[in-house]
């Protein structure tokens, strides 16, 4: 075959090839989703000026292992900004989750807020400066939470059994895992940390009724959109993006759910989450 027919063929070869593929394959979807059994969210509040969080965080990350991971537990290491001005400022810390924190306070009745604190489905665990167990998940069944992220939005649908209440929201957060930092001042001055499970972009919007009660069961669906969470910059070795749905501006979950991102859906980083994190704007 002479050489300007072989290119020839081989041009078209490959437009038939293209056009068979599949269209949207490089940008298929991604989702996941709970079963209908509430899935149990632990919440980690640290800071890398604090001397005492770090064996929290490793505790927390070792969850990494955990064969429950995402399937009955999701975990979240919010850092908070009240130890920035204390010798060392958090590079992941935002005034927003700082005062996620001080929500759970004031709804537990609690003295005040500390670091490392933990929160296991809305309620102080104490159990870590024990050596203690995580509490089972609880054996209620809210409904099923799903997620699908395509084209940079995340669509989110919670088939909600009977006795859920009308007014819910859904958050949505980006988690770092696998994050190392060298502290240069401070209580941890000089220590290489390794984090997990960093909160390092968040949003939260309200939850649509997507369907009226269901006068059998008493269930219905509710719907929401919003663009993935936009995280501040960081190189975790793995990404996760995960949700969880309560009540309108109460911390305690009603259902929760998540999963590891691929590489090619890693996220781009963005500004800081404590200019935009709409925790903070509530």
């Amino acid at each position: 075959m002479q050489p300007g027919i072989r290119a020839a063929a081989l041009v078209a070869l490959t437009l038939v090839v293209a056009s068979a593929a599949p269209a949207g394959a490089c940008c298929a979807d991604w989702s996941v989703g709970s079963g209908a059994r509430s899935v149990q969210l632990i919440e980690l509040y640290t800071s890398q000026g604090c001397s005492s969080c770090p064996p929290a965080e490793a505790w927390l990350g070792r969850l990494r292992a955990d064969d429950g991971l995402w399937r009955e537990r999701v975990p979240l290491n919010f850092h908070v900004d009240y130890w920035d001005g204390l010798g060392w400022p958090d590079r992941y810390a935002t005034p927003g989750f700082t005062q996620r924190q001080y929500q759970h306070v004031r709804e537990l009745g609690l003295r005040s807020a500390a670091t490392p604190a933990f929160f296991v489905d809305g309620a102080e665990w104490r159990g870590y400066f024990r050596r203690g167990e995580l509490p089972r998940p609880g054996a209620e069944a809210p409904g099923k939470l799903q997620l699908t992220l395509r084209d940079g939005i995340v669509r989110v649908r919670f088939d909600a059994t009977a006795g859920t209440p009308d007014a819910l929201e859904v958050h949505a957060a980006i988690l770092g895992v696998g994050l190392r930092d060298v502290i240069e001042a401070g209580e941890n001055r000089g220590r290489a940390l390794r984090q997990d499970f960093v909160v390092l972009g968040h949003d939260v919007r309200p939850l649509e009724a997507a369907s009226s009660e269901d006068p059998a069961d008493g269930s219905r669906a509710y719907r929401a959109r919003l663009p993935l969470p936009r995280p501040i910059e960081a190189s975790p070795q793995r990404w996760a993006l995960v949700a969880w749905v309560s009540r309108a501006n109460d911390p305690r979950p009603v259902q929760a759910t998540g999963g590891w991102l691929p590489a090619s859906l890693a996220p781009r980083a963005g500004p800081p989450p404590g200019g935009a994190d709409e925790t903070t704007a509530r």
